[in-house]
């Protein structure tokens, strides 16, 4: 950027640079734009020091300099940060994944009382974390992972009732976890994973009834983990306990937390038999409880859960035999039994088929399962016909039985059928949401396995594909979200809220969203849309070419009737929807054209919900 920045604009407000290749320093001369309200200049290639008198900027509001090469790793790098509590409206503090070292200053205390969000995590920040962090009560957001803070956490953080997301992570932290994170009452997301914290969970953390998301993995945290603390958390999403010291039975009330997609108990010390509740958690894709003491035979139960994807019951103390309902779970693709004591005859079907799928190596016991696993033949046929023959009597009483059920099928299809026609039926992407359910495996296959001849589109948050459900006639569009972008976990969650209850024919319609793992075991979220044949509104007003190579051009009616569908959509969002949302982030690329050339407005990440205002 030009040195002469702030004396060319004396009188801007918003600054907004981000996702852009810009290098260099910041220029000083941006301290001169004294209304300045908005300071964005994210994912970039910026580096050396920050401007130490930023705080001159007295209006500012939002401060983004993340995702750059600012700092060189030492002191002095923060120097920047005293002088920004001049500015007494300051929201949104984002300093995350630069270069920036040193020790957190004491004068953090005072910055802006209406500071919602501060994201330092990413650096090279050392030090203990300021006492004075708890006078920052209206945070919302603390993200101070990824850096070197060591020593223990201050009890001041449970002055921050109304905290949502509070990241630790990957620090050298130590200690045990302070009993007054129970005052965090609105905690939604708690990282305390990669430290060196120890002793038991607090009792009191069981005060934050409303957690989705609780890692704690990879400390030096032991003992036996109570079934009352667990059972206060049925609203859990992902619940990450491995690689401690955890001993006793694992907790059963774990069954309460219906909502639970991904458990990982891997590497502890738990030891009894695995929970049979495990079976009522219906919507679990995810179960790793390898690198335990478990004994017993594996719960048959688990063969219910439909939506399994990855479960890994590896280096445990396992007998008996492998239950056959795990080969008929459709979505399971990655499945570890090895190093138990399993015996018995391996099944043959669904993710038994695939070698690349599944492990059972250090059972000495095993039999049969298909030629490449080189297992011995099982030939002891009584018992193979005592676990999978029927008798005559049951195949007579299975066939009355059946008979039976379908003569009730077909009344009670007949009395819907009386009573439901005449009425139409609502296509599967017109009804709500949560009706519609996707896994990873499928959206691998709607768009080849993410092939470069799918993608339509790419940005700093994610990558947009064109796909093929087999739930939808139509084609759609799948946002897979970077998530090594802090902004992208953020955008997720806001456009997913937004989108949930609006429907408006000027709106791009939210068909799913997906949050789950990929097969190597990392993090993945997407969001499902109807597709747009005819691309963003910015392809059309720059002349882009279509597939034939034909110029794409709007003639004045056409931008006429997209000027008023977008303001018909603006005007639904500010005024006539049960929440109003204000979308903050309009433009071209985020006007998309349907087969018809009607234009809907998308992209609500960065979107507000009023009623969070």
């Amino acid at each position: 950027l030009e040195s002469h920045l702030g004396f060319a604009f004396p009188e801007l407000e918003i600054l907004h640079f981000g996702d852009n290749q810009f290098s260099g320093r910041i220029p000083a001369s941006v301290t001169n734009i004294s209304g300045l309200k908005d300071f964005d200049i994210y994912s970039n290639a910026f580096s050396g020091l920050v401007p130490e008198n930023m705080g001159k900027l007295q209006n500012l509001v939002f401060f983004y300099i993340d995702y750059n090469h600012l700092g060189i790793g030492k002191g002095g790098d923060l120097d920047f940060l005293p002088s920004l509590t001049n500015c007494s409206r300051l929201n949104d503090l984002d300093i995350h994944h630069n270069r920036l070292g040193g020790v957190l200053p004491n004068s953090i205390a005072n910055l802006s009382a209406q500071l919602e969000h501060l994201f330092m995590g990413g650096n090279l920040i050392s030090g203990s974390i300021p006492q004075g962090i708890g006078n920052l009560v209206k945070l919302k957001n603390l993200h101070i992972g990824e850096n070197l803070f060591t020593g223990e956490v201050p009890t001041s953080i449970g002055k921050l009732r109304n905290i949502g997301r509070f990241d630790l992570s990957l620090n050298r932290l130590s200690g045990e976890i302070p009993s007054c994170i129970g005052n965090l009452s609105r905690l939604l997301y708690l990282h305390l994973n990669g430290n060196n914290f120890e002793g038991r969970i607090p009792l009191t953390l069981g005060k934050c009834k409303d957690m989705e998301i609780m890692d704690l993995s990879q400390n030096k945290l032991g003992g036996t983990i109570p079934d009352q603390l667990i059972a206060a958390f049925q609203r859990l999403i992902t619940l990450n306990l491995s690689h401690n010291a955890f001993n006793g039975s694992f907790p059963s009330a774990i069954s309460n937390s219906k909502n639970l997609v991904e458990l990982y108990g891997d590497n502890n010390d738990f030891s009894g038999e695995l929970p049979g509740g495990f079976g009522e958690i219906s919507e679990l894709r995810i179960l790793h409880m390898q690198g335990n003491y478990f004994d017993g035979s594996i719960p048959q139960a688990l063969g219910i859960l439909r939506g399994l994807e990855s479960l890994d019951l590896s280096g445990n103390n396992l007998t008996g035999t492998i239950p056959l309902e795990l080969q008929k779970l459709p979505f399971l693709v990655s499945l570890n039994l090895s190093f138990n004591q399993l015996e018995g005859e391996v099944p043959e079907e669904g993710v038994f088929n695939n070698i690349s799928q599944f492990s059972l190596v250090g059972n000495k016991d095993l039999c049969g399962g298909i030629p490449e696993i080189e297992l011995p033949k099982c030939f002891n046929q009584a018992a193979n016909a005592k676990r999978n023959g029927l008798s005559t009597k049951s195949i007579i009483i299975i066939v009355i039985s059946l008979s039976l059920a379908s003569v009730s099928v077909a009344f009670i299809a007949i009395l819907c059928w009386r009573k439901l026609s005449g009425k139409e039926i609502i296509p599967l992407a017109l009804r709500q949401v949560c009706f519609v359910r996707v896994s990873y495996k499928e959206l691998v296959q709607a768009t080849n396995g993410f092939e470069a001849s799918s993608l339509v589109g790419k940005g700093s948050f994610g990558s947009v594909y064109k796909g093929f459900l087999d739930q939808q006639e139509n084609p759609v569009a799948i946002k897979v979200l970077n998530l090594q972008n802090l902004r992208a976990i953020k955008s997720f969650t806001v456009e997913c809220e937004a989108l949930r209850n609006v429907r408006h024919r000027n709106l791009v319609k939210l068909i799913t969203c997906c949050s789950s793992m990929d097969y190597q075991g990392n993090d993945f979220k997407a969001i499902v849309l109807e597709f747009m044949a005819n691309g963003t509104l910015e392809s059309w007003l720059h002349h882009d070419y279509d597939e034939d190579h034909s110029s794409r051009h709007l003639n004045f009616a056409q931008m006429l009737d997209i000027a008023i569908d977008v303001a018909n959509a603006l005007d639904y969002l500010h005024h006539h929807c049960r929440t109003p949302i204000v979308h903050r982030d309009l433009k071209p690329t985020n006007v998309l054209l349907d087969d018809d050339m009607v234009a809907h407005v998308g992209d609500f990440g960065m979107a507000k919900l009023l009623s969070d205002a």
